[in-house]
């Protein structure tokens, strides 16, 4: 059985991201426009029909907004957030309209894990704040088919990264993980003050170097060391940072720890990335 996973977009101007088997697929996060959405499924060849459920990890105008859920009225996709978080963004005028959605379309998910058709989701916190933020989440997602199981890890949007965390990444077969900046490009940067020390807070953004020592870690977490292939390095920010410099120096320290055989991904912020086939 086939299970593929494309980030098809990654960044402050927009985050969703596509798991889908032979059967059902699922949205992580859907920062973007509903033509966005159906035409990057469409180019993939997946039938939106088959998108049984949008997680969101928080409230942010880049993870869930008027798009997201004009995209679920219009296709009666259910969307998985918490609670706190749907009150949250209920005073948020570009998600006005979700107060008018048919409540059966609104899955309020907790710590606990749950199934949805084909997946099972295991949600867990993270740490970042601001706005209308709500209770931030990460995601670790299972595929079990009887024949092989498979484990996918989501992290974008925290600040810091704890043993919970590391825990819940440990023996995924797959990464979505940010690298949002490089320090000094944040330090260097003509931005107001209090926008970079959020950034470099533990409440904001994982750096580069974040990034590879967290992937350090959940190898080191995991049964087995050989077990994580693929990682999309997501959340890169346009003004302290780039695909190249993220991947260069996320290559740079895995080198130092003799981490091989791991292929980095590229996201991008108006762009789908590769399609990595988890079969």
């Amino acid at each position: 059985m086939a299970l593929n996973l494309c980030v098809l977009a990654s960044g402050s101007t927009g985050n969703a991201t596509l798991l889908w088997a032979d059967n059902s697929a699922l949205l992580i996060d859907c920062g973007r426009s509903k033509r966005f959405i159906e035409e990057s499924l469409k180019s993939l060849q997946v039938d939106i029909t088959r998108v049984k459920g949008i997680l969101i990890t928080h409230g942010h105008g880049d993870h869930i907004n008027s798009g997201t859920i004009i995209l679920a009225r219009t296709h009666a996709i259910p969307i998985y957030i918490h609670a706190e978080t749907y009150t949250t963004i209920l005073g948020k005028k570009q998600c006005e309209p979700i107060a008018r959605l048919d409540r059966r379309l609104i899955r309020h998910h907790t710590l606990e894990s749950f199934v949805l058709d084909e997946f099972r989701v295991q949600p867990f916190t993270t740490f970042h704040n601001g706005g209308f933020a709500g209770r931030t989440f990460g995601f670790s997602i299972i595929h079990d088919d009887g024949q092989r199981r498979r484990k996918i890890g989501f992290l974008t949007d925290t600040g810091k990264i704890d043993d919970a965390i590391i825990e819940a990444l440990a023996d995924s077969h797959a990464l979505v993980l940010e690298a949002n900046h490089d320090p000094e490009l944040v330090r260097n940067s003509d931005r107001h003050p209090v926008n970079k020390q959020w950034v470099l807070s533990d409440y904001g953004h994982l750096s580069n170097a974040a990034n590879a020592n967290a992937i350090r870690e959940i190898i080191r977490r995991s049964k087995r060391n050989d077990i994580l292939k693929h990682i999309f390095v997501a959340h890169i920010s346009e003004q302290h940072n780039t695909p190249a410099i993220a991947l260069r120096h996320i290559r740079t320290i895995l080198n130092e720890y003799m981490i091989e055989n791991i292929e980095l991904i590229p996201t991008f912020h108006r762009a789908k990335s590769i399609v990595v086939n988890l079969a």
